[in-house]
């Protein structure tokens, strides 16, 4: 039997951040129930999956959902992704009180690449406000950008994995939200021709009730924090 043929098989695109932090449990969930699907996990900024999307080369994808997709793609929803500015710990600008995109522009920046969908969103805000940026460093990996604002090189734009993070895992930085943005959310975003089974409709279920217990422990830190 091929694995193509396994009872629960598929392919998933997925941005990398959400590839390490989101999906691990669920499909933990899935192969206990399937333990015989073989599961393809493509990790891909947000053009490159719609493109495989397109082609057939995965079922499905994690990402931003959008108005502009083609007639073939529905989307799933998932959670709220908010934009938000990194900075290392203590950097001023963290503290300050009006922070806006010309705030941002003063300082070097480190950008994912131009095939995701956070970087062609921040920089078409950019772009309208008619401002420049100074992009120290590009990198096609959230977690690189994390790594390297720790270090201190820049600041980010960056949106969607610090719930699933833990606060150990980014304590040598510090988040604050970008309100001129609004909230981006993610999605799953499937062929609309594409027939689903019941293993998939399971599989979309274990994504939904992921992404809610995320949600209560994100909002539960919240509250202990405040």
């Amino acid at each position: 039997m091929s694995g193509s043929d396994r009872l629960g098989s598929f392919s998933i695109g997925s941005y990398p951040d959400l590839a390490l932090h989101y999906l691990p449990p669920v499909l933990s969930e899935y192969r206990s129930r399937y333990p015989d699907a073989r599961i393809k996990v493509v990790a891909r900024p947000y053009q490159v999956l719609m493109e495989a999307l397109e082609a057939g080369e995965v079922v499905m994808a994690l990402v931003h959902a959008t108005d502009d997709e083609g007639k073939d793609i529905s989307f799933v929803p998932l959670f709220d992704a908010p934009f938000n500015l990194l900075a290392p710990i203590a950097h001023p600008i963290l503290d300050d009180p009006a922070i806006s995109l010309e705030t941002i522009a003063e300082w070097p920046l480190i950008l994912l690449s131009l095939d995701s969908y956070a970087r062609r969103y921040f920089e078409n805000a950019v772009n309208e406000k008619g401002l420049r940026l100074q992009v120290g460093l590009e990198m096609d990996h959230s977690e690189l950008v994390r790594r390297y604002v720790e270090t201190g090189m820049g600041v980010a734009h960056d949106c969607h994995a610090v719930r699933f993070r833990t606060k150990k895992q980014h304590q040598a930085w510090g988040a604050r939200p970008e309100p001129y943005f609004s909230t981006g959310h993610i999605s799953l975003a499937v062929k609309a021709s594409h027939e689903r089974s019941a293993a998939l409709w399971e599989f979309i279920e274990d994504l939904k009730a992921a992404a809610i217990g995320a949600r209560m422990r994100s909002d539960r830190e919240g509250r202990a924090a405040s």
